[in-house]
């Protein structure tokens, strides 16, 4: 139902797949993804899954086995109910979660509530990043954050990295 591929960047090895429009099978496709790429690991390597949203077969896929899950929310109504979700489904898998707020700064009510549910729950929240629209600007340019330089996006993208690499090592 798709195609599984490993490309090579300047940052190491980068597995992914395209599924064909209308299959079925996606869970079945990251299972073969994370396969692929797992071959390439060393001891010192990370593997980052960027997952779906939702909480189906795809999701379930990219969880299972890993040794965190970092959920990437916004404060909206539903980015706050897919958070709680998925922090549902963490949690019947024994992964541990953490929290990440994207556009932080659009709704400080619901970004409150975000914080609050995690603390109830017992989750940090590693990062908090501000929208800004030079973002949008330097990906109209074909440019990444990063290649633009913007601070807004790389310093909190960085202390979010150092957070949980030192939560891993625990």
């Amino acid at each position: 139902t798709g195609q599984v591929m490993l490309s090579q960047t300047e940052h190491g090895s980068f597995a992914h797949a395209r599924l064909l429009p209308g299959a079925d099978g996606s869970g079945k496709l990251v299972t073969e993804v994370r396969k692929l790429i797992f071959d390439q690991m060393t001891d010192e390597s990370y593997v980052l899954i960027d997952g779906s949203p939702g909480i189906g077969c795809p999701v379930i896929a990219s969880i299972t086995g890993t040794d965190a899950v970092v959920i990437l929310t916004e404060p909206t109504v539903s980015g706050r109910h897919d958070m709680q979700r998925i922090l549902e489904v963490a949690g019947h898998f024994r992964v541990p979660a953490f929290v990440c707020i994207n556009k932080s700064d659009l709704n400080a009510e619901l970004c409150q509530a975000i914080h609050a549910d995690c603390q109830t729950a017992g989750v940090e929240v590693l990062a908090e990043i501000p929208f800004d629209p030079a973002i949008v600007s330097a990906l109209q340019q074909g440019l990444s954050p990063y290649g633009a330089d913007l601070r807004s996006f790389i310093d909190p993208v960085t202390d979010l990295w150092q957070k949980l690499t030192r939560q891993l090592r625990k």
